[in-house]
């Protein structure tokens, strides 16, 4: 049987959850979010795990997707935008 506070405890566990859900975004910290757009204009995420900035990139460009068209000029990590339009890598797809 189930104890009244262990019912209360799941009940706000569960309501946690579900403004989890609604209201943040997926923050990986340890990983830099690439925006890009295929022929269609239909845009798309890729989240790749990186130590830093220009691990990124290269893993990025050896997994490129075959449809991009257009890349996005930042890229998110964790909270944080950076700026990718001077890298020579990209030119080509800003």
């Amino acid at each position: 049987m189930i104890k009244k506070r262990e019912y209360n405890k799941a009940l706000k566990t569960v309501k946690e959850y579900e403004q989890q859900l609604l209201n943040k975004p997926v923050v990986i910290a340890s990983a830099f979010g690439f925006l890009w757009w295929c022929e269609n204009d239909v845009d798309h995420h890729r989240w790749i795990k990186a130590k830093n900035i220009d691990s990124a990139c290269k893993k990025f460009i050896s997994n490129q997707p075959k449809t991009i068209r257009k890349i996005d000029y930042e890229v998110q990590n964790g909270k944080k935008y950076i700026d990718i339009s001077e890298r020579k890598e990209f030119h080509h797809w800003l």
